[in-house]
């Protein structure tokens, strides 16, 4: 580019535009700012620009190819075969990187498969805990209505209702107090 062409773009937007923009999260309104090219030539200056940064960005890696051709050039004059030698200790060297991340991998997968099992374990020691729990609970239901009622057919209707409500209130708020666990 010569430097008597001078390209450059400037927003039709205003500076509050342009901070409205910052709160656009669908992307919407960026869409409709538009700008204003001023250039000397038909094409819009970011397309020679663009055009400009990749043709300087293949030129670099085409010369950074390069100086390592010529690096390992220099290694193979000095000493015959030593591009051979670089090129088996890069194949082992990876060889030997691919073997610690397999084993890695299977060190994962391992582990992972043993905390499975030991959620499982947890479950069904939880819902072994929980089928004891109501068994135990229905075995102290039946002794404390079966003495109510054992009391009520004897005449002692106050120990008899005492008893009975103490029953029936303390399974409520076992089975009240357990769903709020389950739930939290």
């Amino acid at each position: 580019m010569s430097s008597d062409k001078k390209l450059s773009s400037f927003p039709r937007r205003t500076f509050w535009d342009g901070m409205a923009s910052v709160l656009d999260i669908s992307g919407r309104y960026a869409r409709n700012l538009d700008y204003q090219y001023r250039a000397i030539d038909s094409k819009p200056s970011y397309l020679k620009s663009d055009k400009e940064a990749i043709s300087s960005d293949w030129a670099t890696i085409g010369l950074d190819i390069r100086k390592a051709i010529g690096a390992f050039q220099e290694y193979e004059d000095i000493l015959p075969e030593s591009m051979d030698k670089i090129l088996s200790m890069t194949e082992i060297e990876t060889q030997h990187l691919r073997e610690i991340e397999k084993r890695d991998q299977e060190h994962k997968i391992k582990m992972e498969e043993e905390e499975i099992e030991m959620k499982k374990a947890v479950i069904k020691s939880d819902a072994r805990r929980a089928n004891l729990g109501l068994v135990t609970g229905l075995i102290i239901a039946i002794i404390g209505l079966g003495g109510s009622i054992y009391l009520g057919i004897n005449d002692k209707v106050a120990a008899s209702a005492i008893i009975g409500c103490g029953t029936i209130t303390g399974l409520v708020a076992v089975f009240v107090t357990g769903n709020k666990r389950q739930r939290s």
